[in-house]
C-alpha cells in the first residue's frame, strides 16, 4: 500500500462528476491496488464493473458506493475530505482504529463468555436450550448426560425431576 499523503479539503461546489469518478478510482486503487476481483467482492458487483471503477471510466452507483465506503477507509477519508468533516483524516489510522475496536469487542465478548461459563456460550451461539456440545441444556429443562452416559432429567432451573 502506498503511504497516504494528506490532501487538501475540496469545496463540494468545485466537484464535478469526472473529479469524483477519478477520486473514487484513486481511493480504490490505494485500498485494493489493481485488484478488480477484490473491489467486486467488497461491493457485490461483477469484475468488469469494478475494473471500470478502477480505471475511472465511471463511478459506482449509490448502493455500490456505500458498500465500498464501508469496506474501504481510503474512500471514507475521501468522503470526509469532500464534506470537510476531517481534513486531517488518515485512512491507515482509521483502519487501525477499526481493528482496535474489533479486538476490544472480541475481548469483551470472550470475557463475558468466560465469566458466564456454558450459559454464556449458549447465549453467544444464539440457541437457547442447546449447549456448546449440542446437547439439551439443563438450564432450559430437558435431559442431561452425566458421567459414563447416565441420563438425568432436569427441570427449568437445573434441579433433578
Amino acid at each position: 500500500m502506498r503511504p497516504h499523503s494528506p490532501r487538501k479539503s475540496v469545496s463540494v461546489l468545485a466537484l464535478t462528476t469526472q473529479s469524483v469518478t477519478c477520486a473514487i478510482a484513486d481511493a480504490l486503487r490505494r485500498a485494493f491496488g489493481a485488484n478488480a476481483k477484490a473491489v467486486a467482492r467488497a461491493s457485490g458487483s461483477n469484475i468488469e464493473t469494478a475494473r471500470n471503477w478502477l480505471d475511472a471510466r465511471n463511478a459506482p452507483n449509490v448502493t455500490m458506493f456505500l458498500r465500498l465506503a464501508r469496506e474501504c477507509p481510503e474512500l471514507k477519508a475521501e468522503i470526509r475530505r469532500w464534506l470537510d468533516l476531517d481534513a486531517a483524516n488518515d485512512p491507515e489510522t482509521e483502519r487501525l482504529l477499526t481493528m482496535l475496536v474489533t479486538q476490544v469487542v472480541r475481548h469483551r465478548d470472550l470475557t463475558e463468555i468466560a465469566k458466564g461459563g456454558a450459559d454464556a456460550v449458549v447465549e453467544a451461539m444464539g440457541s437457547p436450550g442447546v449447549s456448546a456440545a449440542g446437547a439439551a441444556s439443563p438450564a432450559a429443562g430437558g435431559t442431561s448426560h452425566g458421567p459414563r452416559g447416565a441420563v438425568a432429567e432436569t427441570d427449568a432451573i437445573g434441579g433433578a425431576k
